[in-house]
């Protein structure tokens, strides 16, 4: 982990600079580490199964439909603004401007 001073808020910016970014998740400038016991903890075998099957489903149904549509999963950073960053189990990115080499930028709901 790289080391990170002390703050009362942390930005996207920050996030970049964390060796282990894939591990946090970022909410309203709060970070929030997934390694850390009293977190997630560990996903279960059956979480795993169903990110896999779900995984497989929407992989299976985008297939073929361009390249514009992709699935990703964890770990897979999402920058919703400057102060919220996310690792989210699935993800279908429909927007290939959202793409960056660093992950996503922005959601749509």
């Amino acid at each position: 982990m790289s080391l990170m001073p002390q703050k009362d808020e942390y930005t996207y910016e920050d996030c970049l600079e964390m060796e282990d970014n894939e591990n946090i998740d970022l909410i309203d400038g709060v970070l929030y580490r997934r390694n850390e016991p009293h977190m997630y903890g560990e996903p279960s075998n059956r979480h795993m199964d169903i990110v896999i099957a779900l995984i497989g489903e929407l992989y299976n149904f985008l297939k073929g439909k361009g390249k514009q549509c992709r699935v990703y999963t964890n770990p897979y950073m999402v920058k919703l603004n400057n102060k919220t960053v996310v690792h989210p189990d699935v993800l279908v990115v429909r927007d290939k401007d959202k793409r960056t080499d660093r992950g996503c930028v922005g959601a749509r709901i």
